[in-house]
C-alpha cells in the first residue's frame, strides 16, 4: 500500500508540474521504500529504480536529507577534488545497490524526491558522510560555499 501510494504520488508530480509553494503542503511517504541504486550521481544525489508492482518500475533522482556535498563541478579545485572523494565514500556505502527510502518528500526540482537513505546493512548514510566530515549539514537555506 505504501509502495502504491509512493507511485501515485510521483505520477502526480510529474504530470501536474505545481508550484514549488504548493509541493511544501504535500504529503510524504514514511516509508520504508526498497530501491536498486543505478547510479550514484555524487555526494549527496542518486538514481534508484523502485520495483513499485509486478513489472513496474519507478526511476527517479534522490537527493538524501539533510546533507551538502561538494560539487563535482565547482568553483575550485579543492571543491572538485572534495566532490569525488564524497561521491566514492557513498558509493561505498552503497556498494550492494540496494538502499532504503524514509521519509520521502519532493524535491525542489521536477522529477526529484528528498529522503532518507539507508544502506542495505541499516546504515543511515547520511550520518555516515557527515561523521566522516566529507558533507555538511543541509537545512534548506543557502549553501556554503566550498571554496
Amino acid at each position: 500500500m505504501k509502495i502504491r501510494a509512493f507511485v501515485l504520488l510521483a505520477v502526480f508530480v510529474l504530470a501536474t508540474g505545481a508550484p514549488a509553494d504548493a509541493r511544501k503542503t504535500r504529503p510524504r511517504i514514511k516509508g520504508p521504500v526498497p530501491v536498486k541504486v543505478s547510479k550514484v550521481v555524487d555526494g549527496d544525489t542518486l538514481e534508484v529504480v523502485a520495483q513499485i508492482w509486478i513489472d513496474q518500475r519507478l526511476h527517479t533522482k534522490v537527493r538524501i536529507l539533510g546533507i551538502d556535498a561538494p560539487e563535482r563541478r565547482g568553483r575550485c579545485p579543492a571543491e572538485r577534488s572534495q566532490a569525488k572523494t564524497a561521491r566514492e565514500a557513498l558509493r561505498q556505502l552503497l556498494k550492494g545497490r540496494r538502499a532504503v527510502l524514509k521519509d520521502i518528500r519532493y524535491g525542489k526540482y521536477a522529477g526529484r524526491v528528498v529522503a532518507r537513505v539507508f544502506n542495505r546493512d541499516g546504515v543511515d548514510v547520511a550520518k555516515a558522510l557527515l561523521t566522516a566530515g566529507l558533507v555538511r549539514a543541509y537545512r534548506g537555506r543557502r549553501r556554503k560555499p566550498w571554496c
